[in-house]
């Protein structure tokens, strides 16, 4: 009679038993193939009148290459000297320094700052959470003021 039971319950019940293993199976291919970090997408953020389009860095055996992209929404002609961008990657023992073109940026142009860091390695699939500073100054008029802006940012990237 038990056994009877047992059978009629497996038989009753045993779609859901399937869909649940299935369920925890298609679970355990996605963690373990890929870290769950490697699915948070990419983003970063200047500030409102500079709004950062696109972050990304790659790694190699040599070392690593960030770019950082956004907008002139400042209403003038900004212009960045040389080593424009001090970059901070997360866990890293030091800021790496880099350059924006164009150098003399107008009004609603889009700006990207390039950083090379020799020798600094991250696996590919890592999220990193850099922090970053961009020096620039104002031109309004095409005259550039004496005084240095300086305007922090940070970003969420994952390693390519």
């Amino acid at each position: 009679m038990q056994a009877q039971s047992a059978l009629e319950f497996l038989t009753v019940y045993g779609w859901a038993f399937i869909i649940i293993a299935l369920f925890i199976s298609i679970v355990f291919v996605f963690v373990s193939s890929k870290g769950v970090s490697t699915y948070a997408p990419s983003s970063c953020y200047i500030s409102p009148e500079l709004p950062c389009i696109a972050a990304y860095l790659s790694s190699n055996s040599i070392g690593s290459f960030a770019v950082v992209q956004f907008t002139n929404q400042l209403g003038t002609k900004m212009s960045f000297p040389a080593n424009s961008i001090i970059f901070k990657p997360t866990l890293a023992s030091s800021n790496y320094t880099g350059n924006c073109l164009p150098v003399n940026a107008i009004n609603t142009a889009l700006v990207t700052c390039n950083v090379i860091m020799p020798g600094l390695r991250f696996s590919p699939g890592t999220q990193v959470y850099p922090a970053f500073t961009i020096k620039y100054y104002l031109c309004p008029n095409n005259v550039c003021s004496n005084y240095a802006y300086n305007t922090s940012g940070s970003a969420t990237v994952t390693v390519s």
